[in-house]
């Protein structure tokens, strides 16, 4: 995870904000939700200003100008995430007008399972592995992608891939 570059962030913004991520391995850092006071918002798109301050870091860093990743929240209702989306989540100040909420467990196994099936299996495989699903975990997971309808019956090929990738 990118943590210099959420520091900066933090530096560079006048105002108040307040991210909800999915930490990742890679520069690029999963924004999910936003929060004002005790609201979790869509974070689809970003605040103005925050997205001005991620220009920023993201030149002063040589990033991707989209290192601030929203593509996720731009697919997913915050409505359509199961109730133990949220449990394990882990909130700290970042810079001097940022906080930051990490995910825990239960929101990143969702997340990652959900990008496999966009990436059609390429990719967030290793975010998975690392995670060692447990079986009821995985039936979870592909059971809320099932009754969320988050993808077409023409994944349902690539789901199963990714169960046999992850059971070998």
């Amino acid at each position: 995870m990118n943590f210099p570059a959420l520091v900066c962030l933090g530096e560079l913004l006048d105002e108040a904000a307040h991210l909800v991520i999915c930490d990742e391995e890679s520069s690029l850092v999963e924004v999910i939700a936003i929060k004002q006071g005790n609201e979790l918002v869509d974070a689809f798109p970003l605040p103005l200003a925050v997205q001005s301050a991620a220009i920023e870091v993201a030149q002063k860093f040589s990033m991707e100008p989209n290192w601030l990743d929203i593509m996720t929240a731009g697919r997913l209702e915050l409505s359509q995430l199961p109730e133990d989306f949220w449990e394990g989540v882990e909130e700290r100040p970042v810079g001097e007008s940022l906080t930051v909420t990490f995910l825990g467990r239960a929101g990143r196994k969702y997340l990652h399972f959900y990008r496999a099936v966009r990436e059609e299996g390429k990719g967030a495989l290793d975010d998975l592995n690392r995670l060692a699903l447990k079986p009821p975990e995985l039936a979870q997971v592909t059971q809320w992608i099932r009754v969320e309808g988050l993808f077409d019956h023409r994944s349902g090929e690539t789901i199963m891939e990714i169960l046999t990738e992850l059971d070998s």
